[in-house]
């Protein structure tokens, strides 16, 4: 590899590390994903630097050209992720699915009752049929006589 292509790779993975770093600080991203891609980042940075590193690994390991070893390396990071991604999609799938049925769990609640205050507001409000104010006149009746009694 060239000095410029080192130099070249090499400033674009720290602009990329610094990238990583200004959204971690805001926030906008949680630290176990910024992890993942610091440690990459540096892995590729060390490589870039020191290209005999590569070659070392790759004879070391019987793959024929460093190139391949990259893109293997590459593929099984991208596996790594993929699969990460998926388990963390799989999770907040349920966690929706929980809080949705939640939500109409208390919808229905809450519509049951405002017809519960909607139906006693209306016997209270003189609404009622004749039948059900004559009940409810018995009953504020007997109340009212009672707290008269009390209060004698």
């Amino acid at each position: 590899m060239s000095l410029f292509t080192q130099i070249f790779v090499a400033l674009i993975i720290l602009g990329f590390l610094f990238y990583v770093v200004s959204k971690l600080r805001r926030e906008q991203i949680e630290f176990k994903y910024a992890l993942v891609w610091i440690i990459s980042g540096g892995i590729i940075l060390l490589l870039s630097v020191f290209p005999g590193i590569l070659t070392w690994m790759a004879a070391s390991i019987g793959v024929g050209l460093p190139l391949n070893l990259v893109f293997f390396l590459g593929i099984i990071l991208n596996l790594i992720i993929s699969f990460a991604l998926t388990v963390t999609y799989s999770k907040l799938k349920n966690m929706v699915y929980r809080v949705t049925q939640m939500n109409a769990i208390l919808d229905n609640d809450l519509t049951r009752i405002r017809a519960e205050i909607e139906s006693a507001g209306k016997i209270a409000g003189g609404i009622a049929p004749a039948a059900e104010r004559t009940a409810v006149n018995t009953v504020n009746s007997a109340s009212n006589a009672g707290s008269t009694a009390a209060e004698v």
